[in-house]
């Protein structure tokens, strides 16, 4: 008789409170991405007087770069093969590589102007023909030391392929909503021999091959922004939620609409738990998780973009989460 595997070990997170005043002592009113470095170091990629921050574990900002190098940020990653950070711009239409302190090293940049894919800015269904990069890409994961995934993003339908120092190899997806298919690839991970993308407009995770072939999706997804392995060989997902468009530029929560939460999710993407604002258990809602990281104690960093989602029509909401990874 073969052995039933061991079940998920299932993470349980408690909010550390002291960071909601870090995330507002930055002095964003919203914040992009967040991710986490092999020290321990915190990276934190702010919109508005836009620029990187770097803080230890505790909150307490070490420096921060690039102020006005960027119209709208978008993507952060931190390089696990060498001293560098990567940023989508998506409104530059361009990915730039710096040190961990701040020199610029590289930007590749877009192929074709934007209006290839016939795109109409804020209208992610507009979007006719996939293209080359970029039209408004949104994130970077890495595959090896010496390739670089990118999704494009608000105004493609692909993934795109490149050498560390930026030549193109290859690229894949289509507008729609079919097996490799896609209205707005938002966000990645590559996971051993798979690529999970969050395919956000169509409420899903696709699985692909290290080639781009289909394999699988995760269907019951709330509009997903990240997708990110953590503690236990599970995974954790951040899913905007739905929003109800009201007259003029205005945004609200419908009552009867999923609302975002961070789900926390098995290899075949079944849903474990999922936890709020305030911890897993209390009652709050998330207004856009969009950005989350782990480190190497496995807490979690959520970053949020609540003035985007409701297009400025918002109180005044946290933009930085820490989450403890608590005893199972």
């Amino acid at each position: 008789m073969s052995a039933v595997p061991d079940a998920p070990r299932v993470p349980h997170y408690v909010r550390d409170p002291a960071w909601t005043a870090v995330g507002d002592g930055l002095g964003f009113r919203e914040i992009a991405d967040v991710a986490v470095d092999t020290d321990g170091v915190v990276y934190v990629y702010g919109r508005e007087d836009a620029a990187v921050v770097r803080l230890d574990r505790t909150g307490r900002e070490l420096d921060r770069w690039g102020v006005g190098a960027f119209i709208r940020p978008h993507g952060l990653t931190v390089s696990p093969y060498e001293d560098a950070v990567f940023l989508v711009d998506d409104y530059s239409h361009s990915v730039r590589k710096y040190t961990k302190g701040g020199t610029h090293l590289m930007t590749i940049e877009a192929e074709v102007t934007p209006d290839f894919t016939g795109y109409v800015r804020g209208d992610s269904t507009s979007v006719r023909r996939a293209g080359p990069p970029f039209c408004y890409p949104t994130a970077l994961a890495f595959d090896g030391p010496d390739e670089l995934l990118v999704t494009d993003g608000y105004g493609n339908a692909r993934v795109h392929r490149f050498t560390a120092d930026g030549l193109r190899l290859a690229s894949w997806g289509e507008p729609g909503s079919g097996p490799g298919e896609f209205s707005l690839p938002h966000g990645l991970l590559v996971d051993a021999d798979r690529i999970l993308v969050a395919d956000r407009e169509n409420d899903r995770v696709q699985v692909f091959d290290p080639a781009g072939g289909y394999l699988d999706e995760w269907a019951d997804c709330r509009r997903p922004a990240n997708v990110l392995r953590i503690a236990g060989g599970v995974y954790a997902v951040a899913e905007l939620g739905r929003v109800n468009r009201a007259e003029g530029t205005e945004r609200s929560i419908e009552p009867e609409a999923p609302a975002g939460r961070i789900s926390i999710r098995d290899a075949d993407g079944r849903l474990l738990s999922e936890f709020t604002p305030q911890g897993e258990g209390e009652r709050d809602t998330w207004f856009a998780p969009h950005g989350i990281a782990v480190d190497g104690a496995g807490d979690l960093y959520v970053a949020e973009t609540y003035v985007t989602f409701f297009r400025g029509h918002a109180p005044r909401r946290p933009t930085l989460h820490k989450f403890t990874a608590a005893p199972t």
